[in-house]
């Protein structure tokens, strides 16, 4: 079974990282050079090619970091003997701290969703790690389904709902508080409330018809 190595990007390594998202966000995949990204991490175009030989090799680098950041808490809340709910809501802290951390990140994945889904889509089926995770999960929801615990719904909404839900206020919000003029709108105590209502929001959509 694979082993998340969080050590896996040395400090070179993740520097390039981050200034590639940085360059990828403000020009995209399609009008950025290697020697930009180059320039961003004030390194040298032999140096970069070194490390990362293409674009595409960057970008598999920045999603592998998200995953390392996220799997390993999320495979161990899925081991715990609590109930299903306690489980969401303590997969929803983890995804909160994630974003917190990566406020560009749902900007940078759903740019390239549009541009390329096919890149995203074979980023995360290159991941053996990434699919086990997948694999569990929807097992734990099949399986609590079948036994009554959560509502049967499509999975597709389960997931739709979940991500929607998180992402919402780092792609909408600065739109929304630009035009109702109320001031920050990632502060992170709107980010607390939105937690809360996110909770709130998963369990409405898998609580069981008969409760």
């Amino acid at each position: 079974m694979e082993k998340f190595d969080t050590d896996k990007y040395g400090e070179t390594e993740k520097r390039i990282l981050e200034a590639a998202r940085e360059v990828f966000l403000e020009k995209g995949m399609d009008h950025t050079k290697m020697q930009d990204i180059a320039n961003a991490a004030n390194i040298s175009r032999t140096a970069l090619n070194y490390y990362f030989r293409t674009k595409e090799n960057l970008y598999k680098g920045i999603l592998e970091q998200i995953f390392y950041t996220i799997i390993p808490s999320v495979e161990s809340i899925i081991s715990r003997r609590i109930p299903i709910l306690e489980k969401i809501y303590a997969i929803i802290d983890v995804y909160d701290n994630m974003l917190r951390e990566n406020r560009s990140f749902p900007r940078f994945v759903f740019t390239e969703l549009q541009r390329d889904p096919k890149l995203v889509i074979t980023c995360f089926k290159e991941n053996e790690g990434a699919q086990r995770y997948v694999e569990k999960l929807i097992t734990l929801i099949n399986n609590e389904m079948e036994n009554g615990n959560i509502r049967k719904i499509a999975l597709e909404q389960v997931a739709s709902t979940f991500f929607s839900v998180l992402v919402s206020p780092y792609l909408l919000n600065p739109a929304i508080c630009e035009f109702l003029g109320t001031g920050n709108p990632v502060s992170n105590q709107m980010l607390d409330e939105h937690k809360g209502v996110a909770k709130e929001i998963m369990k409405s959509l898998l609580k069981p018809i008969n409760e």
